[in-house]
């Protein structure tokens, strides 16, 4: 290791840079999953994409419901499931 090389001690969390990084791969699915409550339907030979450790959610064409409630379609969209203890600015901003 590097670290060796130069003589620095380690920090005792590198140990958990194989299972973090393990924990980091994408899913595909090519039908129906639920993330969150929020429902997803792929269309037209779309796929979804599920990154939990970024905590988004891709679909090209997807059909999204709640409790059985259809909402609005929107094409090629990603969904942010941060979880709001990791949200930074005031309750309700939109950050750009």
């Amino acid at each position: 290791m590097l670290s060796g090389a130069l003589n620095v001690p380690t920090h005792k969390l590198v140990g958990e840079i194989p299972r973090v990084l393990a924990d980091s791969r994408p899913y595909r699915a090519t039908g129906a999953v639920t993330v969150d409550g929020v429902r997803l339907t792929p269309r037209n030979g779309a796929s979804i994409i599920v990154a939990p450790s970024f905590f988004k959610v891709f679909s090209s064409d997807a059909a999204l419901t709640v409790g059985g409630i259809r909402l609005s379609d929107h094409p090629d969209f990603s969904l942010d499931t941060t979880p709001s203890y990791l949200c930074v600015g005031v309750p309700g901003e939109l950050l750009t």
